[in-house]
């Protein structure tokens, strides 16, 4: 009877080793996976991000010569 538990006990430890190992490797393709994913979306948004900056700064450009327009008018007319 005690062969027969150290068995089973043993054969529980194997299984539970198994699937162990194979939840760790899940989790680490499922991470790889998933920076591989952030990598791609970073990519695909790095032009937009350039572009959006580009707009701010004229935008900023622009807003910031008006501004020193209105100030040499102001100037002008004291």
């Amino acid at each position: 009877m005690a062969m027969k538990t150290k068995e089973i006990k043993k054969t529980a430890q194997k299984i539970t080793k198994n699937a162990i190992k194979s939840a760790k490797s899940a989790a680490s393709e499922v991470a790889d996976k998933a920076g591989d994913v952030a990598k791609k979306v970073k990519k695909a948004a790095a032009p937009k991000i350039k572009v959006a900056k580009k707009a701010a700064r004229a935008a900023t450009k622009d807003v910031l010569n008006a501004t020193a327009k209105k100030l040499k008018k102001a100037a002008k007319k004291i």
